[in-house]
C-alpha cells in the first residue's frame, strides 16, 4: 500500500511520471490509477495547466469537487470558472510560477457545474516538457467546509465583540482567584478605565485603588470565594466607582465554567442598577412618607378592590372606629355602615370602579367597635397598580362633632326662631287681648249694673245676663290669649301636682268620651312647686281634651303620670322653650294617649296660636298651654309617633318654700259708700263711662280724662282734693307710665292704681320699683273695681 503521507509536491512528480508511462503505453489519461483513492479521500484533485492557462490535465476526481467531467474542461481556459475576486490574484500567482519556477500556494473560488461557489486550496510547481514548453501542475483541495467554520467562527467572534461593545452590562472573565483575564470595551464608558487597566488586576486590587465602596469591600472579597466559586455562581450587589466619580449600584451575576484544559474560570455580567436601586430606596422613603403622613393626618386611608374586598387600611381605624386594620383587611366594610347609608355608598362604589374617576361620597354613618355610629365624609380616587389591576383609594374622616355642632346649630336656629316667632305673636296676641278687654270692660261692667238695677221679675234680665255670659266667655278667650303671652298674672301658692290632678278627676272625667280609658299613675310625696292652680288646672284640661280630641270615636286609653326627674342638658334642649332652664330636679305630670299621634310637621306648629287640626277648633288651648308653662319656669317635652300615640310631659321646678296662699273672704261691696274725688284715665269711652257710674254709685266724686296730658292738666288743678288715680296704661298723646311720673312730682303721696288690658305680670317686672298702690286688670268688673277704691281709701 502506498504511503498516503506523502508531500503534495511528491505526489504532484509521481502522478506526472505515471501521466508519461500512460501515455507512452497509449493508454487515456483518465484511466484508474492507485492514487484516486488518496484524492478522494483528501476531497483533491490535480490539473496541469499550459503557458496559456488552457487545462490540459485534470484527475478523475474533478466531478465530486466541481460537478464537471474532465472532457469538459480539458482544453478549456481555466481562469473561466474562477471567482471575479479571486481571478486577478490566481492570474499573477500563475505568470509568476511560469516565469520564476517557484511553488505557489493561493486560496480561490471555483464554480460549481450547479453554479455555486467552491474555496480551494491550491498549490502549484512547474515543469518543462520535453519540447521545452512550461506547464504547470496544481493541487487543489476542498476546504469550502473549512472556509465556512472559520467563518462560522469569525461571524461568532465578530457577533460576541459587538454584543461586548454594545452591550450595557460590563462583561469580564476571572481566574480562580479573581484576577480579571478579559474585561469588555464598555469599562471605559461604566468605569472610565480601558480594558488593558482590568487585565491582571484581582479583585482585591479594585478595592485597594478605591474602585469599591468601603461598606461593600469585604463581602465582595469574601463572597467571590464563599458564593462564587464554592457554589458555582452568585449574585451580589456591589457599589462600583462610576465614570463620572460618583457611586453607583451594581447587580454582580457570576457563573463558573471549566475549561477544556481543566482550569476553572468564571464569567461575570454587571449590571448597572443603580437607577432601579434608587427607585426602590425611594419607593421605600414614600412608602415611609405616606406611612408618616397617614397617621399625622389622623384620616382614615383605606384601599378597596373592585369586589369591595378591604386591601389595606391605615392605623388610624383604632382611633376613628375602634378596629385594628388587620381585623379589616380581607372584609367588605360596607357592613359597618348604617343601613340607611349603605345602599347610596355602595351606589358611589360602583360609579367609582365603572367609571374610573374620583368622587365624593356623601356623608355616611359608620359602627364603631362600641356599637355607636361615626359620621364620616370622603372621597374615592380609582387608580391601577402595576400589576393592572384595579383599585378604589379611599380617604375618610370623622365629622361626627361637625355634624352634632351643625345639628345644634340648626337646632339652636330653630329654637331662635320659634323664639321670635312666639315673642312677635305674642306682642300679637297681647295687642288683641287689650283692645278685647277696653270692650269687655264697659260689656261686663254695664251688664253687672244693670242686672243690679233691674227687679228680679223683668223680662230684660234674661237677655243682659245672656250678653253677661257672652262677655264672660270672650274675657276668657282673651285670658287665653294672655296666656300665651307668658305674663298672665298669676297667683302662686305651694301645691302638689299629684293631690291637684286627684280633685280635678272628675272634671278631667267629663272631658273625654265614654269609650276611653282614664287611668291616673300619680306618685305619692311628690316635691312641691309654685304655681296657679287656676292655671295649671287650664293646662291639665287642655292636654286631657288634646288627647280625647286625638283619638275620636275610638276606642284608647289616656294615662295621666305624675313624677320627679333629673333634668340635664340635653333633656332640658329636647323641650320647649327649655334651652335656657337651669339643670336640675323637676316634678312633672304628663298626659299619654294612645291616639292617632303626629308627624313632625304638625309636631313643629303644635303650639302656635290659631294652628288646629280640628275643623272647628280656634287653635288657642295649645298655645295657652305653652304660654301658662313658660310663665312658670317650666318647659314641655313632646313625643309623638303617628299611628302610636303622644305623650305631653310638662317639667315645673321643685320648689323649696312651703307656705300657704291667703285666703280671703267675699264681702257684698255694692253696699259700701266712700267720700271725696277720684281722677280716672282712660282713652276708651265706654271704661269712662262704665267706671264713672261704678264709683258715683258709691258717692264718690268722678273726675274724667282721655290720655295723660289731660289727666296731668286736671291733677295739678285738684291735686288738694283728688284721693285717688285709676290710670289706663296705654293712652295715646302720653303713656300711662309719663303722666304716672308727673302725677308722683306734683304729688307723691296721692294713690296711683294702673289699669291695663294686658297681663299684669310684664307691669309686675316693669313698674313694680316705681311706687304703683295696685294694679286693676281689664276687664273688671263693678265689685272688683269698688273693692281695689276701698281697700285704697281705707288704707
Amino acid at each position: 500500500m502506498r504511503d498516503e503521507h506523502k508531500s503534495k509536491a511528491e505526489l504532484i512528480a509521481e502522478l506526472h511520471a505515471l501521466r508519461e508511462r500512460l501515455a507512452a503505453r497509449g493508454q487515456g489519461t483518465h484511466a484508474s490509477d492507485p492514487y484516486t483513492h488518496i484524492l478522494e479521500n483528501m476531497r483533491a484533485m490535480i490539473c496541469e495547466i499550459d503557458g496559456e492557462g488552457r487545462i490540459t490535465y485534470v484527475s478523475s476526481t474533478l466531478p465530486d469537487l466541481l460537478g464537471y467531467s474532465p472532457e469538459e474542461i480539458i482544453g478549456q481556459q481555466g481562469f473561466q470558472w474562477i471567482h471575479e475576486e479571486d481571478l486577478v490574484k490566481l492570474q499573477d500567482s500563475f505568470q509568476t510560477a511560469i516565469t520564476s519556477g517557484q511553488v505557489a500556494r493561493y486560496l480561490y473560488r471555483a464554480r460549481h457545474k450547479s453554479g455555486h461557489w467552491v474555496w480551494l486550496e491550491g498549490t502549484g510547481s512547474v515543469y518543462r516538457t520535453a519540447g521545452g514548453e512550461p506547464r504547470v501542475v496544481a493541487f487543489s483541495r476542498d476546504i469550502t467546509d473549512v472556509r465556512r467554520a472559520d467563518e462560522a467562527r469569525r461571524d461568532s467572534e465578530d457577533r460576541f465583540q459587538a454584543m461586548v461593545d454594545n452591550a450595557s452590562d460590563f462583561l469580564a472573565e476571572l481566574d480562580i482567584n479573581g484576577r480579571f483575564l478579559f474585561a469588555s470595551s464598555n469599562c471605559r464608558r461604566l468605569f472610565g478605565r480601558s480594558p488593558e487597566f482590568f487585565i491582571g488586576k484581582s479583585l482585591a486590587d479594585m478595592a485597594d485603588i478605591g474602585m469599591v465602596h468601603p461598606e461593600d469591600q469585604e463581602s465582595m472579597r469574601t463572597g467571590y470565594r464563599t458564593r462564587v466559586i464554592a457554589t458555582g455562581g452568585g449574585e451580589h450587589q456591589v457599589r462600583f466607582r462610576s465614570a463620572d466619580d460618583t457611586w453607583r449600584w451594581f447587580e454582580n451575576t457570576a457563573t463558573t465554567y471549566q475549561r477544556s484544559d481543566g482550569e476553572l474560570r468564571v464569567v461575570v455580567i454587571c449590571r448597572d442598577i443603580n437607577a432601579q436601586r434608587t427607585a426602590q430606596l425611594e419607593l421605600v422613603e414614600s412608602e415611609k412618607r405616606y406611612r408618616y403622613v397617614t397617621e399625622a393626618s389622623g384620616n382614615l386611608i383605606s384601599e378597596l378592590d373592585p369586589e369591595g374586598r378591604m386591601a389595606y387600611v391605615s392605623p388610624s381605624l383604632v382611633d376613628i372606629l375602634g378596629y385594628r386594620p388587620e381585623e379589616m383587611v380581607g372584609t367588605t366594610p360596607f357592613a359597618l355602615v348604617h343601613p340607611d347609608d349603605v345602599e347610596s355608598l355602595v351606589e358611589t362604589f360602583l360609579e367609582a370602579v365603572a367609571s374610573e374617576s374620583s368622587v365624593t361620597s356623601n356623608a355616611f354613618r359608620a359602627r364603631h367597635r362600641d356599637g355607636t355610629y361615626h359620621w364620616l365624609e370622603g372621597r374615592g380616587l380609582p387608580y391601577r397598580s402595576i400589576d393592572g389591576e384595579l383599585r378604589l383609594l379611599g380617604v375618610h374622616w370623622d365629622v361626627t362633632e361637625k355634624r352634632e355642632a351643625e345639628r345644634e346649630r340648626q337646632e339652636l336656629q330653630e329654637r331662635m326662631q320659634q323664639a321670635q316667632k312666639l315673642e312677635s305673636l305674642g306682642v300679637m296676641a297681647g295687642g288683641i287681648a287689650h283692645d278685647f278687654n277696653n270692650l269687655l270692660t264697659p260689656i261686663l261692667g254695664g251688664t253687672t249694673l244693670a242686672l243690679m238695677e233691674l227687679p228680679p221679675e223683668s223680662p230684660a234680665r234674661a237677655r243682659i245676663q245672656m250678653i253677661q255670659k257672652a262677655a264672660h266667655r270672650a274675657a276668657a278667650l282673651t285670658n287665653q290669649m294672655l296666656a300665651y303671652t307668658g305674663n298672665e298674672s298669676l297667683q302662686f301658692e305651694v301645691l302638689d301636682l299629684s293631690r291637684l290632678v286627684e280633685e280635678m278627676g272628675q272634671l278631667l272625667a267629663s272631658a273625654v268620651s265614654k269609650k276611653a280609658e282614664l287611668l291616673y299613675e300619680l306618685a305619692p310625696d311628690l316635691p312641691s312647686v309654685e304655681a296657679d292652680a287656676a292655671q295649671l288646672s287650664q293646662v291639665a284640661m287642655n292636654l286631657i281634651t288634646n288627647a280625647a280630641e286625638s283619638l275620636g270615636d275610638h276606642a284608647g286609653r289616656i294615662a295621666i303620670r305624675t313624677g320627679v326627674v333629673e333634668a340635664d342638658r340635653a333633656l332640658l334642649e329636647q323641650t320647649l322653650p327649655g334651652e335656657n332652664l337651669p339643670e336640675g330636679t323637676y316634678v312633672y305630670f304628663e298626659v299619654v294617649d294612645t291616639g292617632t299621634g303626629m308627624d313632625s310637621e304638625t309636631r313643629t306648629r303644635i303650639f302656635d296660636p290659631f294652628f288646629t287640626t280640628k275643623f272647628t277648633g280656634r287653635g288657642l288651648g295649645l298655645a295657652a298651654v305653652l304660654g301658662i308653662v313658660r310663665s312658670h319656669g317650666g318647659a314641655i317635652e313632646l313625643d309623638s309617633v303617628p299611628g302610636l300615640g303622644t305623650r305631653f310631659r310638662v317639667l315645673l321646678p321643685r320648689s323649696a318654700r312651703r307656705y300657704s296662699h291667703p285666703k280671703t273672704e267675699e264681702t257684698d261691696i255694692t253696699s259700701w259708700q266712700g267720700t271725696g274725688t277720684v281722677l280716672v284715665v282712660d282713652d276708651d269711652q265706654g271704661v269712662l263711662e262704665f267706671s264713672t257710674e261704678t264709683l258715683e254709685s258709691a258717692g264718690l266724686t268722678v273726675l274724667c280724662a282721655h290720655n295723660g296730658r289731660e289727666a296731668v292738666r286736671l291733677f295739678a288743678e285738684h291735686a288738694d282734693s283728688i284721693r285717688l288715680v285709676l290710670l289706663d296704661r296705654t293712652m295715646p298723646a302720653s303713656s300711662g307710665e309719663e303722666a304716672f311720673e308727673r302725677i308722683r312730682e306734683l304729688r307723691p303721696d296721692v294713690p296711683v292704681v294702673m289699669v291695663s288690658g294686658y297681663a299684669t305680670a310684664s307691669l309686675n317686672s316693669q313698674l313694680a320699683d316705681l311706687g304703683l298702690s295696685g294694679f286693676l286688670h281689664k276687664p273688671f268688673l263693678p265689685t272688683a273695681l269698688l273693692a281695689k277704691v276701698r281697700e285704697l281709701l281705707e288704707r
